[in-house]
């Protein structure tokens, strides 16, 4: 089995400019989010002010997934009732699927991903709501719950060809995924891909260090949500 060895994983991922920044209107409600003297107006005008992010906002707020019983028809309705942090979760998901979820074979992918990694996130979302007054550190679970497979997403897009032989070492001879990761990536994971791409979002640092160590968190050396 060879390893990818024309040029560097991670110089290939830094290369990667059609994701190398996030959608303004996501760099904004997360700035809003973050901002204590925010009103749940203040973060409707920014999703308001994305046609798309709002009509998915709103299709996503009215499904029977949530199943409430009446239909929310405007955004500040649907701010007031999820909350900024349902808010946050649903636009990182729409845009982060909107920037890989480009072909139907990316698109059918990342909705599995992205209902394992939604459901991380609201169980994030529950513990830190529960720690958040004992352990102020603890905010952003539900973002880092969210993303914590994101370099999953970038390997599944941008380095199909190896995903592939990953999948084989997975299959036919009893790796684990992380092990079939490093034999195939040069030594690299989509821990370290998530991370090198969320530093290139500027996320905050703790939410970067929790996708590089989501799999060794013990091998943390200054444990910063605990």
């Amino acid at each position: 089995m060879t390893q990818l060895a024309a040029l560097g994983v991670r110089e290939r991922v830094w290369a990667l400019q059609e994701i190398s920044t996030l959608p303004s209107t996501l760099v904004r409600v997360l700035s809003i989010v973050q901002d204590e003297g925010a009103t749940a107006l203040d973060l409707a005008e920014v999703v308001s002010s994305d046609q798309a992010l709002t009509l998915r906002i709103l299709g996503t707020v009215n499904s029977s997934y949530y199943g409430f019983h009446r239909q929310i028809r405007t955004v500040p309705d649907a701010v007031v009732i999820l909350g900024f942090d349902e808010v946050e979760r649903l636009a990182l998901a729409i845009s982060v699927i909107n920037m890989f979820g480009r072909d139907p074979v990316s698109a059918r992918a990342l909705k599995m991903l992205w209902r394992h990694s939604l459901a991380c996130s609201v169980v994030a979302g529950c513990i830190e709501s529960h720690l958040r007054a004992k352990k102020p550190q603890i905010a952003g679970a539900h973002v880092a719950g969210l993303l914590h497979d994101i370099g999953k997403a970038v390997i599944a897009q941008q380095f199909p060809d190896e995903m592939n032989r990953v999948l084989r070492l997975i299959e036919e001879d009893g790796y684990s995924h992380t092990d079939a990761e490093r034999e195939i990536l040069d030594g690299y994971t989509h821990c370290d891909i998530g991370a090198w791409l969320a530093g290139r979002w500027e996320l905050p640092p703790a939410i970067v260090e929790s996708i590089e160590m989501h799999h060794s968190p013990s091998a943390r050396p200054n444990p910063r949500l605990m």
